[in-house]
């Protein structure tokens, strides 16, 4: 319940006791996972995330939230193999294309990144900033027509 309604803090000793009482419990992991994030502690999370797939390999959320923690830590390389492995498990998923995108931007991959938001908005998401994602990266390509009619559809 805690970690339910934003209250992270007292939610992770609960979790931990859990833990304790069952190593194993993916949930528990995946929610602690989920409560270091809130609380800002992206190595606590990706070590948590971590525990889930070791135990449970095809956890797409897990993959996915392990992603975010490693994006948001400027783990770049790492955030692109959390979100490949994400789209090998759901290709449906449009936020797991663009999060890779985003990964591939940061490591000047700009192809694999105007493709990957190119996946996104074939799969449905209509956020600006993967217009504006997706120019940025047509731009570093010298592609300036190209990234000015991307642009111009945000």
């Amino acid at each position: 319940e805690h970690a339910r309604v934003g209250r992270y803090a007292p939610a992770v000793p609960l979790l931990e006791v859990a833990l304790q009482l069952d190593p194993s419990a993916v949930w528990a992991w995946f929610l602690l996972g989920r409560c270091h994030d809130g609380l800002g502690r992206d190595a606590s999370a990706v070590a948590c995330y971590g525990t889930c797939l070791a135990l449970t390999p095809d956890a797409h959320a897990a993959w996915f939230n392990r992603g975010l923690a490693n994006l948001r830590s400027g783990r770049f390389g790492e955030a692109e193999f959390d979100f490949t492995r994400v789209t090998e498990l759901r290709a449906d998923l449009a936020d797991a294309y663009f999060n890779l995108g985003l990964a591939r931007q940061a490591r000047r991959d700009h192809a694999g990144a105007v493709e990957d938001f190119g996946h996104a908005l074939d799969r449905g998401a209509a956020y600006t900033r993967v217009y504006f994602a997706r120019a940025t990266s047509r731009s570093q390509l010298k592609d300036i027509e190209g990234a000015a009619a991307i642009a111009s559809k945000a």
